[in-house]
């Protein structure tokens, strides 16, 4: 334990928010500890009401720090000093899709055998099972699509499964006495759609790393659909109403290829290029033909489901009844979005990297609307607190974050205005930052593209052996990633010995594990990769950005401009800042922590220098290549 100032400073802002029942933004920059910071108000005041604290984080990363690290040492101490006379119990909320579904496992492998597929992919989840484990995070190998196979979120709330793990973990939430509901912001926001979770019951709210509130409020509250997902919900339908001879084989024909057209006609609408990127969202405009298209699959649907449902009236099966009923409704809402089109939604379609698939998505306009009247309009203090929310150093740089969420619709006299604490790491002895100057940035597109990445990954190269590898190498989007790793992996391996891990070669979290252990290790990768990473000491030692994270303006943020009546560049300039402060905070995690960022986008270096410096901790400044060799010399003499 040490002293930090900035930290006992944000503990009093908060402490005299929660007092005050007021909302609160408190920024808090690597190392200022903010989870200590929030923890001791929040004891306070179930101390003082009785109440429990309910601490939100967007990571569950953060959920286990919190659960088996920082709460137990907060606990150890207060009771050591006589603050408190009994220890702190802590209820872990977790989603359904943490766990996995015995009865899902079941049908899958049975589907396999009988199909005669491979179904190895299942075997770790039947022997973790018969050993107990029903958490995700008891199977880090296992893939994002298997666990989506077989987790428990699209199982009915009517399933009598005995000794489901979900189901008796859920209900220790009403049986169990606690102080502190731990959850991360998936929770929260599903609890808050359930009209019988009250967020009054609560003394005070923290949502921690809140700047990924928005987007996961825009996936609770928005709905999506694709060809695959809707085909195998067509397909389950087709199978209990031909079981009983209540359903043709050409009608069954008919509607999976209508389905398949009707995902067709969208994509047209959308993606009218040859070449598209996987992570960016594609407008789509809601003409006569989808929602005609729609109305029709709608019809098509509806008929095979009172076809499955006549089927079962032989057998009088309720599970049966209850995934016919579920499947109608997942059908319908996206469908329902459609055929009724109303200027409320923003419609997108995104490309599967897997396999190239698309999906149609709808976010309603008013995300900031639903959280002011779910969150921040309710009597309870909220505090929100990240690394990353201010994208200048005053109050109006606060003002991004806030419209996106709904704070502020606030009432002045119920919201305390916010603050930022620097971090107390002294950067400029600690870390230096390289610009690239010299190689003229090209866009994609433009000739000499190729050339560009092919000198761009050459310089990465040369700054990988100067820091003998340790690095970061963080992209804006897949191709780049791809095309730069296959440019100079090889070299890395065969000249330097050392291995470079790519994002999609495993689990997340096995591939930081994996980068974390392998001391001298390279780790490519984009998306999530730019924030919640954790790793201290010299196996983290570089930071590569490879390109200033601008986003590509799509609906949402074509929304944002209309709604905030300001211009795209400001928003796009709004957005890079936060990115690029998520992506350069990986770098120096404690205060013995030394290292190199290096940005590779000469635009930094120009045009948006004074954007960049600002934005970033003040590093010390390394005008070549020449003297990043001679940083990293001179922090190995002061080992």
């Amino acid at each position: 334990m040490k002293v930090r100032k900035p930290q006992i400073e944000l503990a009093l802002e908060i402490e005299d928010a929660i007092s005050h029942g007021k909302k609160f933004i408190g920024e808090a920059e690597v190392g200022t500890g903010k989870s200590f910071a929030y923890l001791i108000p929040v004891i306070n005041e179930i101390i003082r009401t009785g109440k429990p604290g309910l601490i939100s984080t967007g990571t569950i990363v953060l959920q286990d720090q919190l659960v088996k690290r920082d709460i137990p040492v907060i606990n150890k101490y207060l009771n050591e000093f006589g603050y408190l006379d009994q220890d702190i119990v802590v209820y872990l909320g977790k989603g359904k899709e943490q766990y996995v579904c015995p009865q899902n496992l079941d049908k899958e492998i049975a589907n396999a055998i009988e199909k005669e597929l491979d179904f190895t992919e299942f075997m770790p989840l039947d022997a973790g099972l018969k050993l107990g484990k029903y958490d995700r995070s008891d199977y880090p190998d296992v893939g994002i699509d298997t666990w989506k196979k077989v987790c428990v979120k699209g199982c009915s709330g009517k399933c009598k499964e005995r000794g489901c793990a979900y189901k008796l973990y859920k209900n220790q939430r009403s049986q169990k006495s606690y102080h502190i509901l731990v959850c991360n912001h998936h929770y929260l926001l599903s609890c808050l759609k359930d009209p019988a979770f009250s967020i009054s019951s609560f003394g005070t709210v923290i949502i921690d790393e809140a700047h990924n509130l928005e987007s996961i409020a825009q996936s609770i509250y928005g709905i999506s659909g694709n060809e695959q997902s809707f085909q195998t919900k067509l397909k389950q339908l087709i199978a209990i109403a031909m079981s009983r001879g209540m359903y043709r084989k050409a009608d069954a024909n008919s509607i999976l290829k209508y389905n398949k057209s009707f995902f067709r006609r969208i994509k047209e609408a959308a993606l009218n290029q040859d070449e598209f990127e996987v992570e960016q969202k594609y407008k789509v405009d809601i003409d006569a033909k989808i929602q005609e298209m729609a109305q029709e699959l709608f019809r098509k649907t509806d008929r095979l489901c009172d076809q499955a449902s006549i089927a079962l009236e032989f057998s009088k099966s309720k599970s049966e009844q209850d995934k016919i009923d579920r499947i109608y409704d997942d059908i319908y809402r996206m469908l329902g979005k459609i055929i009724d089109y109303k200027d409320n939604n923003i419609f997108w379609v995104d490309v599967s990297r897997k396999n190239g698939a698309i999906q149609i998505n709808a976010v309603p306009k008013n995300i900031d609307e639903i959280l002011f009247r779910k969150l921040f309009s309710v009597n309870v203090p909220v505090i929100l607190t990240s690394a990353t929310m201010s994208t200048e150093s005053s109050i109006e740089g606060f003002d991004y974050f806030a419209n996106g969420i709904g704070i502020d619709l606030i009432p002045l006299p119920h919201y305390k205005e916010p603050v930022s604490k620097k971090s107390p790491y002294d950067f400029s002895k600690q870390a230096g930052i390289y610009i690239e100057h010299e190689l003229q940035y090209v866009r994609k597109g433009e000739p000499g593209q190729a050339l560009y990445m092919q000198k761009k990954a050459d310089k990465i190269f040369e700054i990988i052996q100067v820091t003998n590898g340790k690095a970061l190498v963080l992209f804006t989007s897949y191709t780049a990633m791809d095309t730069t790793y296959s440019l100079i992996a090889e070299k890395i391996s065969q000249q330097m010995g050392i291995k470079s891990y790519k994002q999609g070669m495993g689990s997340r979290d096995r591939l930081l594990e994996k980068f974390s252990k392998d001391i001298n290790a390279c780790l490519f990768a984009t998306g999530s990769f730019w924030e919640g990473i954790d790793v201290k000491g010299p196996a983290l030692s570089c930071v590569i950005i490879d390109k200033l994270p601008f986003p590509v303006m799509d609906p949402v943020l074509e929304h944002k401009v209309e709604k905030m009546n300001i211009s795209e560049q400001d928003i796009i300039r709004l957005d890079m800042i936060i990115k690029l402060k998520q992506g350069a905070g990986r770098l120096i995690r404690d205060e013995t922590d030394t290292g190199v960022l290096a940005i590779m986008d000469s635009r930094a270096s120009r045009r948006y220098l004074q954007i960049v410096t600002n934005s970033l901790p003040a590093f010390k400044i390394l005008k070549n290549i020449d003297e990043i060799s001679s940083l990293i010399g001179g922090f190995k003499k002061a080992i």
